[in-house]
């Protein structure tokens, strides 16, 4: 009848061997050795925080640099890594012609390891919620509201954690997903003439998606931190793209590496460039004046 916020259904038990956690902890610690064969040190703790939200071993500067560059998001597991992961599995099992109910149900349960695996952070809990319901959606054909999902996210999140909401982390990650649905959900409608110039198309939802973020997180940021990162409105368009294509490398190094570790040394190669060039974006937009307004008392 009540759900108290310190109680056990928060905390997975951590003495037991048949824990959660300490079945995931070495699937952890072996990315992180992969990528320590392969990469140097900045650049491989720099993918960990894409690949897992593990920013332990993320230099401060390079974190600060994200973070006064409205970029640190991409370090916080979210639901672009969640599609990745999914459509790395999903698509191999369709062009197999792989059953609509085992590709879904494989693809679910790759979700919830895939959530432990980077620990249950809200953002990566929200994103796994929401499109674990999308598929569900689609396995009993019935269409999923974006918005609805939301809620259902944050309700079953708050439901076992009360005490996330609030949390900057849970305020932050709700506030930008929202924002980001009602703003190209108003937009999206006017630009259906440009379907021709997919191109353009594409660029200003983009956009739309970039400053409805900043723009909807900023009072979080604000109370929270004494902080709005006004450059992330256009360190975004570079970063986020960047970032996904770093990622889909970072996966496929630990793949190859199962099979060659020559192979994966020689993928890890523009990886740790495209690494190295991020940490210089973002260096660069912290760098601008004014990048980020700042209040002494929040």
């Amino acid at each position: 009848a009540t759900v108290r916020p310190e109680s056990q259904l928060t905390h997975w038990p951590q003495n037991h061997s048949w824990s959660p956690h300490n079945l995931i902890d070495p699937v952890r610690q072996w990315i992180r050795n992969s990528f320590a064969q392969h990469l140097d040190e900045t650049p491989r703790a720099l993918l960990a925080g894409l690949l897992l939200g593990d920013t332990d071993r993320l230099p401060k500067p390079v974190y600060d640099a994200f973070r006064e560059s409205g970029t640190s998001h991409l370090l916080a597991v979210s639901g672009a890594n969640v599609w990745l992961v999914v459509g790395m599995i999903l698509v191999p099992m369709y062009l197999l012609s792989v059953p609509r109910w085992p590709r879904t149900l494989i693809a679910l349960i790759i979700i919830v390891l895939f959530s432990f695996l980077t620990r249950n952070e809200p953002s990566v809990v929200r994103a796994s919620l929401m499109v674990g319901l999308i598929l569900a959606g689609q396995l009993l054909w019935r269409p999923v509201a974006p918005l609805n999902a939301v809620g259902a996210a944050a309700f079953i999140i708050l439901l076992f954690a009360p005490a996330h909401l609030f949390r900057p982390g849970f305020q932050l990650s709700f506030a930008a997903v929202i924002g980001i649905l009602i703003a190209v959900s108003r937009v999206e409608p006017h630009l259906r003439g440009f379907w021709r110039r997919k191109w353009v198309y594409a660029t200003v939802l983009f956009v739309v998606a970039s400053v409805a973020a900043t723009v909807a997180t900023a009072p979080f940021s604000a109370w929270h931190f004494g902080t709005v990162p006004v450059a992330g409105v256009v360190s975004n368009l570079l970063m986020v793209p960047l970032a996904g294509l770093t990622a889909h490398l970072g996966l496929l190094v630990l793949a190859l590496h199962l099979v060659s570790s020559t192979a994966a040394g020689w993928l890890a190669l523009p990886a740790g460039y495209l690494l190295s060039f991020s940490t210089h974006i973002a260096e660069f937009f912290a760098a601008v004046p004014r990048a980020v307004m700042t209040w002494t008392d929040p």
